[in-house]
């Protein structure tokens, strides 16, 4: 690329004098319609990269969620606490079933 010539330099002079307001405008619009595309991808990567690192913690967050429920219920599986609240179930279900039982021999 060859370096401009006087020539040309001078006709860049002249414009500018004539309109500098002109020249000032033009700079800063470029200059922003820069700095906004730099912001719009730099928030697009941002962004990408929190969504993934969200998905990473949801996925840790849920695996250990669930060892803890396992853990959970064979701690108290060993103490008998399950156990216990099954037969309470089954006394309770026994109870309403019998109960049900009587009221339809009673309403005949």
């Amino acid at each position: 690329m060859n370096p401009p010539s006087s020539e040309e330099i001078g006709k860049l002079q002249k414009l500018l004098l004539k309109n500098p307001i002109a020249f000032t405008a033009a700079f800063f619009v470029s200059f922003c319609g820069m700095l906004i595309c730099a912001v719009v991808l730099l928030t697009r990567e941002s962004a990408d990269d929190q969504r993934k690192s969200a998905d990473e913690w949801k996925k840790l967050y849920e695996t250990e969620r669930s060892a803890n429920r396992e853990l959970t219920n064979e701690l108290l599986i060993n103490n008998g606490i399950i156990r216990e609240y099954r037969e309470v179930a089954k006394k309770a279900d026994s109870v309403i079933t019998e109960t049900q039982t009587s009221v339809k021999i009673l309403q005949k």
